[in-house]
């Protein structure tokens, strides 16, 4: 069992409260630790849960392509915990901690499914950053408004 944190970081210009949307399911990828096939698209849903033959139930099982080793990924606490704040802009943030079996979480495929503020209007903002940045102008100030310089990194925990 390897746990790897999940964490980002965007620079955030006239937003606030940048965050996943209700229901938001990640996207990610990963290697097999046996064999190094990589395994693409996996989704994980915190309302989901899977029968694992070996750990019972978990948020993500599957057998590697290559070796036809079970594979599993269980979402620590059930939850995501993204949000960053106009103060926390540049600053990496823990979004996730991840129990791995036989897998090692390699990247975070961004998409639709984000929202944030306007930090003086409250405006709030639909964001989909499958383009790894946003761009929008927020209507009651006339402000230019953008997540860009977006990171993120898996780092091994204890």
């Amino acid at each position: 069992m390897v746990k790897y944190s999940l964490s980002w970081k965007a620079d955030l210009e006239s937003l606030t409260n940048l965050s996943f949307e209700e229901g938001y399911r990640i996207n990610l990828n990963a290697k097999c630790i046996n064999c190094d096939k990589e395994q693409r698209n996996l989704w994980i849903d915190p309302a989901e849960r899977y029968q694992s033959g070996t750990k019972g139930t978990v948020h993500s099982v599957f057998h590697c392509k290559e070796c036809k080793r079970e594979l599993t990924i269980e979402l620590i606490d059930d939850k995501w915990d993204s949000t960053i704040t106009d103060e926390e802009t540049g600053e990496w943030k823990v979004v996730a901690t991840f129990d791995c079996r036989g897998v090692e979480l390699t990247e975070w495929i961004l998409s639709e499914g984000f929202t944030a503020d306007g930090v003086d209007t409250k405006s709030e903002f639909l964001i989909n950053l499958e383009s790894g940045e946003f761009y929008d102008v927020d209507a009651e100030s006339s402000q230019p408004v953008s997540v860009t310089n977006i990171e993120h990194k898996f780092c091994k925990v204890k």
